[in-house]
């Protein structure tokens, strides 16, 4: 079997958080197996291609792979990878870490459980891995076209909002606030939304330049929906800090039906984007919105 995921990057990097589960890839005669020495987990339902497992108190996600499927290409890329024997388990090939890194790159944007955490696993990964081998590499095109029809049903059921100016998404009512709104929390001489081709990733320009349009981009519209989060109090009992809604306000462009390649620059941009940012963002818009809500007395 192959085991992936968090799991086995703590046969790779030793320094990487303690993982939650195990993940693994196996046929039809594994998962029989497993499930004669296993128990099921209760609270977690067997889908069509996965079954959970309970192994030493942890959820084992056991992916029964056919010969042709994605895992299967997955399986082959790396059967020369590095194993090892686990009791009950067995011998298991495990996934380099340059294949967790673009996996956990790929599910930011969608609505996945634990999303902060994964991108904080990002980070940490980048540290320590410095290049993608050709093997890795040559599953991404595969790995995205998994991930976009795996997660196209979830991600489909939630509808489109306005998060940003981009014309693929339903456009605000409130257009003369809106435009307020980016007066107020421009960067620059002019809110970059109005500059040419802005959501065309500003093709007129080139490396660092254009790197930074496009975070400033973001950074301003990431301001400006946080701002009509306040005003709207989007479900959100007794009001958020300038910083929870900032953080929500970034996760939600990643997860949102902006065009993935906009989403994966925000992923893969998002502490750059961030710090853009002002911290007095909510204060440039306080009589527009509403202000920020008091802070709560800590509890003695």
């Amino acid at each position: 079997m192959l085991l992936f995921g968090s799991r086995s990057l703590s046969y790779s990097i030793p320094e990487f958080r303690k993982p939650l589960d195990w993940d693994v890839v196996g046929t039809e005669e594994d998962l029989a197996r497993l499930s004669e020495l296993l128990p099921r987990h209760p609270d977690k339902k067997k889908t069509p291609h996965k079954t959970v497992l309970i192994y030493e108190g942890c959820p084992l996600e056991v992916v029964v792979c056919e010969p042709g499927s994605y895992w299967w290409q997955v399986w082959q890329a790396f059967a020369d990878e590095p194993s090892i024997e686990v009791p009950i388990l067995g011998r298991l090939t495990v996934a380099p870490a340059p294949f967790c890194l673009i996996t956990k790159q790929i599910s930011l944007i969608y609505r996945i459980h634990h999303w902060h955490k994964n991108l904080e696993d990002i980070y940490f990964l980048r540290n320590y891995i410095q290049s993608i081998p050709p093997n890795v590499e040559a599953l991404f095109p595969a790995t995205q076209a998994h991930s976009r029809a795996y997660f196209a049903e979830y991600h489909n059921s939630f509808p489109a909002v306005p998060v940003a100016c981009h014309p693929k998404l339903p456009e605000r009512l409130e257009s003369n606030l809106h435009r307020e709104l980016h007066e107020r929390v421009r960067l620059g001489a002019r809110p970059v939304v109005t500059e040419p081709d802005a959501w065309k990733a500003f093709p007129h320009l080139s490396g660092a330049e254009r790197i930074l349009h496009m975070r400033m981009l973001l950074a301003e519209e990431a301001m400006v929906f946080a701002a009509h989060c306040r005003a709207e109090t989007r479900g959100f009992p007794g009001g958020r800090s300038d910083a929870e809604l900032k953080r929500y306000a970034l996760r939600e462009f990643a997860m949102s039906h902006l065009p993935e390649d906009w989403r994966y620059f925000t992923v893969n941009h998002y502490r750059e984007i961030a710090e853009m940012i002002p911290e007095n963002w909510g204060k440039l818009v306080e009589d527009l919105v509403g202000p920020a809500p008091s802070p709560q007395p800590s509890p003695e």
